[in-house]
């Protein structure tokens, strides 16, 4: 058992006797280490890591594979840098005075960048009225909320507001993203919330431009904007132009 031993050893040689005593230590527990918490994103390329452990102990710290820091005692503290973009491994190794280690990981996710987004118009960027239907299919950053935005031009110049997105999906795996059966002609209606957190800065002075005669336009610019917003809270956008021509004309012809 786990205890601190007193051991005699007595020998004889004729008539002289000789005595030692010396103290042995057993451990059989192994030691038990606890880490502090650690956010599960930062934007930083380092990091604080420390923590506690049960007995003392030699600990070795490690980033993906490559050591960081090291040192002896019951607790442990020290900056991991050099931190790759995505995920990273931290890896703690202890070891205690009879030879039990034991090792624990830590992920830290590193997100500095915003997403970036990439979008096209399956069926192109030219319709017709009653027929300006496409999916729209995409690539951003894995897990990221994509929310789709479509805008018409008015009588007066405006400001989108980025409140009513159309649809929002979530990036898969690989960062792909799909809008389905996108009608530019009919918002969809729903009383969900979608909209996201924040808006790109680059979104907020963005006008639609007003279009002239808007009765007897023969054709419709529709600007469509997606907004991609990665689990860390940063965003991306894309911005694409569809036009939308008329089935009819004011002077009593027709086109083909």
């Amino acid at each position: 058992d786990d205890d601190e031993s007193i051991v005699g050893i007595e020998a004889s040689f004729e008539d002289e006797k000789i005595s030692e005593e010396f103290i042995i230590i057993s451990d059989n527990d192994v030691p038990e280490l606890t880490v502090n918490e650690v956010p599960p994103f930062i934007n930083e390329s380092s990091i604080n890591i420390s923590g506690s452990i049960s007995e003392q102990v030699n600990y070795k710290i490690f980033v993906n594979d490559v050591s960081a820091f090291e040192g002896d005692g019951t607790e442990f503290a020290g900056v991991v840098s050099n931190l790759e973009e995505g995920k990273n491994i931290v890896k703690i190794v202890i070891t205690d005075l009879a030879g039990w280690s034991i090792t624990e990981q830590v992920g830290i996710n590193v997100d500095t960048q915003p997403p970036s987004v990439e979008a096209e118009f399956e069926k192109g960027e030219e319709y017709y009225q009653n027929r300006a239907e496409t999916d729209i299919t995409g690539s951003t950053e894995p897990g990221s909320e994509v929310s789709l935005y479509v805008y018409r031009p008015l009588e007066a110049d405006f400001t989108p507001d980025f409140k009513e997105p159309w649809d929002k999906v979530t990036a898969d795996e690989l960062g792909n993203f799909t809008f389905k059966d996108v009608d530019f002609e009919s918002p969809p209606i729903t009383l969900e919330i979608l909209k996201p957190q924040e808006v790109p800065a680059e979104l907020l002075d963005v006008s639609i431009p007003k279009l002239n005669n808007l009765e007897s336009a023969n054709s419709f610019n529709y600007y469509v904007f997606i907004i991609a917003e990665d689990t860390s809270g940063k965003n991306g956008y894309w911005r694409g132009d569809v036009t939308i021509n008329t089935c009819y004309s004011s002077n009593f012809d027709f086109r083909i």
